[in-house]
């Protein structure tokens, strides 16, 4: 067994009515201006994030999320991966999980160490989310060689290599 480090996230939330709101000036860490609706998907269809397609960053002083889930913004604002991430609601779940389109304002131009210091205030304020950090035994695969040693062989120069695709 190996220690692993996993961030725990309690969330506890509330789908609302489109929520827009002021937050006080003078603190570097928040929004100016935030707009957070639910983005509702037809029944039957859903959304994959893959691995890249997400991506934290603002234009500007503006910061905009569309069909985002509140797994997709804690992963960002804490930077995080999915399987660090424990006891959401069941309605932030899974590809059906529950989806939002984010609109804020900043009074100027974030770095990224202050764009996520916004996130983590907004999923406070917004979603009510709380946090917990732990550390969890899971179980690990060691790669190992085998008793009668390495059964690889070094590519021949001539020799293609293998590719995998996958067509649409």
């Amino acid at each position: 067994m190996r220690n692993l480090y996993l961030g725990t996230i309690v969330a506890i939330a509330a789908i609302a009515t489109p929520l827009v709101g002021q937050i006080s000036e003078g603190k570097p860490s928040v929004f100016e201006v935030v707009s957070v609706k639910p983005h509702l998907i037809p029944p039957g269809q859903f959304f994959f994030r893959s691995a890249g397609s997400g991506g934290l960053h603002a234009t500007g002083d503006r910061y905009e999320a569309r069909m985002t889930t509140l797994e997709w913004l804690i992963m960002d604002a804490y930077d995080l991966k999915d399987y660090q991430i424990l006891g959401l609601p069941r309605w932030a779940q899974g590809p059906n999980a529950a989806h939002f389109d984010i609109t804020a304002k900043a009074a100027k131009p974030p770095t990224l160490a202050q764009l996520r210091e916004m996130l983590q205030a907004l999923l406070a304020d917004r979603f009510q989310l709380t946090r917990h950090w732990d550390t969890k035994e899971l179980p690990v695969y060691a790669l190992v060689i085998a008793k009668g040693g390495v059964k690889m062989r070094k590519l021949p120069d001539d020799e293609a290599i293998p590719t995998f695709a996958m067509r649409p």
